[in-house]
């Protein structure tokens, strides 16, 4: 059974205040892409599922206390990770945090925290989420154009 997939899931929450903006951390002493600005996101845990992971990751990450009912417009995309060993799905979520009140409460994984205007993102981003936006802000709701090229140019 080599053949079969071995999928991680990870879900990523694109938090907006209510003037539009991203609450983004840059990311410090993770060994993943440290230096870089994400939003909050993170494993999927065993018996857990993506909403509950969302919710979990906005707590220890952004100190949002939110339900799954808050969560909005999910976005799916299933893709190979970089070394192409193992597949990865993730799940992007919005959250429209109306009090802004997202903060770092995770200092010793991120080492910065602020709100960036759409049009102004810093240069220091993961590419999928990076395309993760652009695709939300589409209407995009799955996509599987990372795997297979023969299908997606």
């Amino acid at each position: 059974m080599t053949d079969r997939h071995t999928v991680i899931p990870a879900v990523w929450v694109i938090v907006t205040d209510s003037n539009g903006r991203i609450f983004m951390l840059r990311r410090a002493n993770t060994g993943w892409r440290d230096g870089s600005w994400t939003v909050p996101a993170g494993h999927v845990e065993k018996d857990e599922g993506p909403s509950a992971a969302a919710v979990r990751e906005l707590m220890e990450e952004a100190g949002l206390t939110v339900s799954v009912e808050d969560l909005s417009d999910p976005l799916v995309y299933f893709y190979p990770e970089d070394a192409r060993v193992n597949e990865r799905v993730s799940v992007f979520f919005r959250y429209n945090d109306t009090s802004a009140s997202a903060h770092n409460a995770e200092p010793s994984k991120a080492d910065a925290a602020d709100w960036f205007e759409p049009g102004s993102l810093p240069d220091a981003i993961p590419p999928l989420l990076r395309r993760a936006l652009t695709d939300m802000s589409d209407g995009v709701r799955y996509s599987d154009r990372y795997y297979d090229d023969r299908y997606h140019k």
